[in-house]
């Protein structure tokens, strides 16, 4: 019997149902939890006597976002491949500048690149290799409860709401950190609805994935699914939105289609589908040329190449922008007013445009103060904000935010979550400022959140945060803009 042993037999007759740190100590390669109950010499001797043969460590490769952790596993085998319990394994990094990595396992990303994390046992290892990515978003979008954005790498990712598969990563539950879609495909941009998601791949080809009770992601068939797969008809798209329960696209030639529930003429067809929805895309009626489409809760909105506005789908409230309301409009009804429009935004139950000149217009449903005219009353046809600000960029939901020409973010209406940004949760009837002065690229709404890309790429988002469509790695709402999940 090797003398170590004689002398841990001799300590452990003194100590009889020892928790045994001290025979730890002095064979380090021993776990101290490898035995329950009295312990003698002979069991520690027959564990000492076993070499290690091999160690297995999983999983075999992991991907991590900058400061995300994950717990690897490790175990040691004999010459017959039975598990040793109780040996003590010693984790190490290649490169502690992407990965570190502690005695109990736990990895967390550092910084952007790769590194091979070892677990050893005795003179035997295994590796898992690590890879930790940093985000940098190129564009952002949110919608109910469910963010997605595109980096600049054409990588396309999701959180918040996913018990229908809408982030796209092959499960069915709510993520707050940003998760990628698993596609293989790099996206131009991403636009997530009510329960369903639609992106655009580089090559012009759209995709879809989540709920598709309606025909949502125009595969063709009316079955969920929970990655991305590709809308039918052949299409080749440059822009797309995505509504609660349908999804309108406008391809290089400037037609629009959509696709979907149809069940308040939100896909502008004529005749409407016989079924009440559109499994594959079809052409908006009216044969016209648009710029630009958004898809709101029950009706679209979209810009035309001579600068007219036209929506489609529910008019209860007058968000159509035709002078009336009421009766639903399965075709594109002309805004009024004779405003040169750059672009449209279709909300929940309002709708806005920005003009060629900067200035933001919107109609509809107003008891928040969604408007941004001062009062509550709602109209059917195009009033100014108020505020003598010149926008970039308006974007509508349960409320209404703005980026200026000059890179500030405003917003108005409502505000029960914190939503507008302002640290606060009061409505608010004319634009505030967006609280932190950061200087915005763009901005999306969602239901009662929004987010938005600064000028220096940065994502943050503000409002409610129930199934962590802020992607802060919380579930609490803030009142400001908090910085998502995984970038530097």
């Amino acid at each position: 019997m090797p003398s170590g042993v004689q002398e841990d037999e001799l300590r452990l007759n003194r100590v009889v149902d020892s928790d045994w740190r001290e025979i730890a100590e002095s064979h380090p390669d021993t776990a101290v939890d490898a035995v329950s109950g009295p312990i003698n010499s002979l069991s520690v001797f027959g564990i000492l006597a076993v070499a290690v043969e091999a160690v297995t460590a999983w999983p075999d490769s992991v991907t991590l976002l900058i400061r995300d952790t994950v717990r690897l596993s490790a175990l040691a085998q004999d010459a017959d491949s039975n598990v040793l319990p109780g040996r003590l394994v010693r984790w190490s990094t290649s490169d502690t500048a992407v990965a570190t990595v502690d005695p109990l396992a736990l990895v967390t990303g550092v910084g952007s690149g790769f590194a091979t994390i070892t677990a050893a046992c005795e003179d035997r290892s295994a590796t898992v290799e690590v890879s930790v990515k940093v985000l940098v978003f190129a564009s952002i979008a949110a919608a109910s409860y469910t963010t997605c954005g595109v980096t600049t790498d054409g990588e396309g990712y999701c959180w918040g709401r996913g018990d229908y598969g809408q982030l796209g990563d092959g499960k069915a539950i709510h993520r707050a950190k940003p998760v990628a879609a698993l596609s293989g495909l790099r996206f131009d941009m991403v636009s997530p609805g009510y329960r369903h998601t639609c992106g655009l791949a580089v090559n012009g080809q759209a995709y879809c994935w989540g709920r598709n009770s309606y025909g949502a992601l125009g595969d063709g068939s009316t079955v969920s699914r929970t990655v991305p797969g590709p809308v039918h008809g052949g299409l080749v798209f440059d822009r797309l939105s995505s509504g609660d329960n349908h999804t309108c696209a406008v391809t290089p030639t400037s037609s629009a289609y959509c696709w979907g529930s149809n069940g308040r003429g939100q896909l502008g067809q004529d005749p409407p589908p016989p079924e009440g929805y559109l499994k594959t895309p079809g052409p908006v009626a009216g044969g016209l040329s648009f710029t630009s489409i958004d898809g709101g809760s029950l009706h679209t909105c979209g810009a035309t190449t001579d600068g007219d506005g036209y929506c489609w789908g529910i008019n209860y409230d007058g968000r159509l922008g035709g002078g009336f309301s009421g009766r639903d409009q399965s075709t594109p009804v002309l805004v009024t007013g004779g405003l040169d429009f750059v672009s449209l935004t279709a909300g929940g139950y309002h709708s806005c445009g920005v003009t060629a000149s900067g200035d933001a217009y919107c109609w509809g449903s107003n008891g928040a103060g969604e408007l941004g005219n001062g009062s509550t009353d709602g109209t059917s046809s195009p009033i100014l904000v108020a505020g003598g600000l010149t926008f970039a960029s308006v974007t509508a939901s349960s409320h209404t935010c703005g980026v200026t020409v000059s890179g500030e973010a405003y917003c108005w209406g409502q505000n029960g979550s914190g939503q507008l940004g302002d640290g606060s949760t009061a409505n608010r009837y004319t634009p505030v400022p967006v609280a932190g002065a950061l200087g915005f690229a763009t901005l999306s709404t969602g239901w009662f959140h929004t987010c938005g890309i600064t000028s220096r790429g940065t994502a943050y988002c503000w409002g409610r945060n129930t199934y962590g469509q802020l992607g802060d790695a919380s579930l609490a709402n803030t009142a400001i803009p908090v910085r998502v999940f995984g970038q530097r």
